[in-house]
């Protein structure tokens, strides 16, 4: 009857010690690394009792003043497995190395099957996204969102709700009402939206109507013909528009000519635009021989 006793509480011991990992700081166990020397972690927020899931990109270079990106799902992502959202889209793109190796953070949360869209849940991203910017010493300059269908009406509703927390915004498919409040909220606005003219799911002329009103040069709507609304997401993959570039700042201007290199052939230094020597440089802006220079 002891040896069963001790036995039993082994067990039980053992069981506590395997469970224990699923959950640390936070953080929900799983790491996937695929592009390069970056990685995608899954991580977990909980916010005035909201648990939020979400894919955590960091980037191979970590170095600080990183801009940070969040993409917000469609209505096909709900649910509370991470690794659905790497089926098509955004996120299978940064996942496969389409986009490159991105030299910033990305937020990729997942909203729960039970909620209607990302306005529910605003304040919870607004402390994922600030919370994010302090624990990784992001650029709070060059915070952008974006998201498809559902994700561009969200991106839409919390960009009006946060205004001051966006550099730049891309709804692609997405949807906002044309009141005043909205139009007041977005007017200083950076906004790049996307929408396809045979879209039948959401009705694309809501986003042409609101950048129309805005009549803001720092707004535009790239209505792309006859793409329907699953065609939009190609977007993210296009060196034509080079959105994701666009939405991280990287065509900002230094005042400095740049030119580009291969940097495979360089033999002289790397510094970031802080002044830090960086051993392996990827995709942006770097310092090199007293010239900003664009690698490749």
């Amino acid at each position: 009857m002891k040896n069963r006793i001790i036995l039993c509480l082994i067990t039980m011991l053992t069981f506590l010690v395997c469970t224990a990992g699923e959950y640390s700081d936070g953080s929900i166990e799983g790491e996937l690394v695929k592009n390069g020397n970056s990685k995608m972690t899954q991580e977990s927020l909980v916010y005035n009792g909201t648990t939020l899931n979400y894919w955590l990109y960091s980037p191979a270079n970590n170095i600080e003043s990183l801009p940070l990106l969040i993409y917000l799902h469609g209505g096909s992502g709900k649910g509370d497995d991470l690794n659905n959202l790497l089926a098509g889209g955004f996120p299978k793109y940064l996942y496969d190395g389409d986009l490159g190796n991105l030299n910033a953070y990305v937020i990729i949360p997942q909203l729960a099957k039970d909620l209607v869209g990302w306005s529910d849940i605003a304040a919870t991203l607004r402390e994922l996204i600030i919370e994010t910017a302090d624990k990784h010493h992001c650029d709070k300059s060059r915070i952008s969102i974006t998201g498809h269908s559902m994700g561009g009406t969200g991106t839409w509703s919390i960009a009006a709700k946060y205004p001051e927390l966006f550099f730049r915004i891309a709804p692609m498919s997405g949807s906002i009402t044309n009141t005043e409040a909205n139009v007041n909220a977005l007017r200083e606005s950076t906004i790049w939206a996307f929408v396809g003219s045979a879209d039948v799911i959401v009705n694309p002329q809501s986003s042409i109507d609101f950048i129309n009103t805005l009549n803001s040069n720092k707004a535009k709507c790239t209505v792309i013909e006859n793409a329907t609304h699953f065609d939009i997401p190609q977007v993210y993959v296009s060196q034509e528009y080079d959105i994701t570039d666009w939405l991280l700042g990287q065509d900002v201007s230094t005042g400095i000519n740049q030119i580009s290199v291969n940097k495979d052939t360089s033999k002289t230094g790397y510094y970031d635009l802080q002044g830090r020597k960086i051993a392996n440089p990827l995709h942006g802006l770097y310092i090199n021989n007293r010239h900003v220079i664009f690698v490749k």
